[in-house]
């Protein structure tokens, strides 16, 4: 599955992987002077930038968080869909602060179980603005805002344990990817750049 990151230095790098099973979703990538973007296609919900960042600088992506019940979709001026938030801060139609008020104000959920075929739809997005802000939102857990200069996440629940969170199973969960993007991004300094960030996406990358 998918692993992304953040790396605030001299430049505010940003990197994800999109490795996902072939079919899992029906999806193009768009690139313009405004936007980079993954667009997920589907029938349960409408057509959203899925990953990607605009030309303010605006960073948003979701992950598979394996294993994971909270927070399943459902409508409600309390709650606010995670993909929505997304899509939102990507189109640049809300600020990272916009963001901000609205996880303290609302519930964040989950997408129906019907828009993507994989057997757990349970999402997190790594959030990050140009001046180097990160956040972390999970469905169900709130949110995390990250006061390192540096973030890392793949699919397994970061605002919480998991019991089952063990050697064996860190290959499943991509805690083995979380760790080697972590270690060197700890390792960096502020003259990390875009050919590290590329170097450590390969490093991670799932064949």
């Amino acid at each position: 599955m998918c692993t992304g990151f953040v790396k605030k230095g001299k430049d505010v790098i940003v990197g994800f992987n999109m490795d996902i099973n072939v079919g899992a979703i029906n999806y193009e990538i768009v690139a313009n002077k405004e936007e980079f973007y993954v667009k997920a296609k589907n029938d349960q919900v409408r057509s959203v930038k899925a990953h990607g960042i605009n030309h303010l600088g605006n960073f948003a992506n979701q992950l598979n968080n394996m294993n994971f019940t909270k927070a399943p979709f459902r409508l409600g001026e309390d709650v606010v869909p995670l993909y929505e938030i997304v899509d939102n801060y990507i189109s640049g139609k809300i600020s990272y602060d916009d963001i901000l008020k609205m996880v303290n104000e609302k519930e964040i959920v989950n997408m129906p179980k019907q828009a993507i075929n994989i057997p757990c739809v349970a999402m997190h997005s790594l959030i990050a603005d140009r001046e180097g802000h990160i956040m972390i939102l999970e469905p169900g857990n709130g949110y995390s805002v990250i006061q390192e200069k540096y973030a890392a996440l793949s699919n397994f629940t970061f605002l919480e344990s998991q019991a089952d969170l063990i050697p064996e199973n860190y290959s499943y969960y991509g805690k083995d990817r979380y760790d080697k993007a972590m270690k060197i991004l700890r390792e960096s300094n502020d003259d990390f750049a875009v050919q590290d960030g590329l170097a450590l996406l390969n490093a991670v990358k799932q064949t």
